[in-house]
């Protein structure tokens, strides 16, 4: 295993670790701590946490390592909000599934770049994987039919829940300005949610939707990223992780919630250290 790999199994656990402390976190001030005016969407805030907990322990087991050659390496209204996460996830399984799985001709034309690069060899992993070209029996290359739907499926479903981000993010914004009638507290929430709302539409698009969209850009004019591809196995470990800070520092009440524990903590341990002092000037005056 060469030491860039290392490294990204460092970062991945290192992110796993602080994901489960800041999503643990943020559950506990939504349960402690969430005004009466957050309504249903504290348990959005509750699933979301839970799935990037359950992510961050997937990729910890799995353990993925991103690799790229001349083709590319991967591994009622609440209702639907919550439905429509896991159909999303649906599609991103099954399809690599039927449409990416392992094959001869996939191993071969990697199992060199892996070995030199990586010091892997192939036939020791599980992967998914696509070809952008394929050759016919008289040397001639051609697009693959099935890596070209594949992509497709892929950039269509992030076009359309970057739509549906943009669309309701200006419909919610719409509504806060409108909204005459309802009181200031109330007015507060709204804004801090819609700002902690397009922080967290920001993360993703900057540690996921643009790595892959660079990662495929390379692979389709055949310049190979190679071991560096693994900077996508470094931003996608990194996401889970930081993902509930937005919700944590911006909304007000859980802001003030975690100073307030961070205050007793800190003092706890200034206490502890005075009494530990105290107790070596007793025993050298004794």
């Amino acid at each position: 295993m060469s030491d860039w790999t290392r490294l990204q199994h460092f970062i991945q656990l290192s992110s796993a670790g602080f994901s489960m402390f800041s999503n643990s976190l943020l559950i506990f001030l939504v349960i402690k701590k969430s005004p009466k005016a957050l309504g249903v969407y504290k348990y959005f805030i509750i699933y979301t946490a839970f799935f990037e907990m359950f992510y961050s322990i997937i990729d910890i087991i799995v353990s993925p390592v991103r690799f790229s050659g001349n083709g590319k390496f991967q591994l009622g209204k609440t209702i639907v909000m919550f439905l429509v996460p896991l159909l999303l996830g649906l599609l991103w399984t099954l399809c690599p599934y039927f449409l990416a799985s392992m094959s001869e001709l996939k191993s071969n034309h990697v199992r060199e770049n892996m070995l030199d690069q990586l010091g892997i060899d192939v036939v020791e992993t599980v992967y998914v994987g696509f070809l952008f070209y394929l050759k016919d029996e008289f040397g001639a290359r051609h697009l693959n039919s099935e890596t070209v739907f594949l992509n497709l499926l892929e950039m269509g479903s992030l076009a359309l829940t970057m739509c549906a981000i943009i669309y309701f993010g200006v419909r919610c914004y719409k509504n806060i300005q409108k909204s005459l009638t309802i009181s200031t507290a109330h007015r507060n929430l709204q804004k801090q949610l819609f700002l902690a709302l397009v922080i967290q539409t920001l993360i993703p698009i900057l540690l996921l939707n643009l790595p892959v969209m660079i990662t495929y850009i390379f692979v389709i004019f055949e310049r190979a990223l190679g071991a560096w591809s693994g900077i996508l196995t470094i931003t996608i470990a990194i996401y889970p992780a930081i993902d509930p800070l937005p919700n944590i520092f911006i909304i007000q009440s859980y802001r003030k919630a975690f100073k307030e524990y961070l205050q007793k903590f800190l003092r706890c341990g200034k206490n502890n250290r005075i009494s530990d002092i105290s107790i070596e000037v007793t025993a050298i005056t004794c």
